[in-house]
């Protein structure tokens, strides 16, 4: 698996003051964004996301926006990404690691060829996601995803 992004999460309502500190002042640019109605498992509600990256750097920051109560599973935005060529089975490396060490790990997807990682006596407020390059690809992602 190769990193390739942190995530966290804003507040709906200022969503876009995050984004031009980043832009404005940080120097990223946005190479990725995605709003919807519904956010799925962690966002029930209204959601915005964003991807940035400097200019110089191939590793992004991932913005989502969503209202600022949330719901338990709101962890699940908060995340360490990795691009994968075999998602599925880095997962199950991942997870029966976990397993050897006797820690509790739990596992779902976001959606097709994206997937989540929780070890929740190790990570407090984040998960591990493990993408599948092509999938991510298929999303409109930008390059680079090396």
């Amino acid at each position: 698996m190769l990193f390739n992004h942190s995530a966290v999460r804003i507040s709906l309502d200022r969503m876009d003051d995050a984004l031009a500190l980043f832009t404005e002042v940080l120097g990223f640019e946005e190479v990725f964004e995605m709003s919807g109605a519904e956010g799925g498992q962690a966002s029930p509600g209204p959601f915005r996301m964003s991807v940035l990256r400097q200019a110089t750097t191939n590793v992004d920051v991932q913005l989502t926006a969503v209202d600022a109560g949330g719901s338990q599973d709101a962890k699940l935005l908060n995340q360490i990404g990795f691009v994968s060529d075999d998602a599925t089975t880095e997962l199950e490396t991942v997870t029966q690691w976990c397993e050897a060490r006797g820690l509790d790990v739990a596992t779902g997807h976001y959606g097709p060829g994206f997937f989540w990682i929780d070890v929740p006596e190790v990570f407090m407020d984040f998960v591990l996601e493990v993408m599948d390059r092509q999938s991510l690809l298929a999303t409109g992602y930008t390059e680079p995803v090396i």
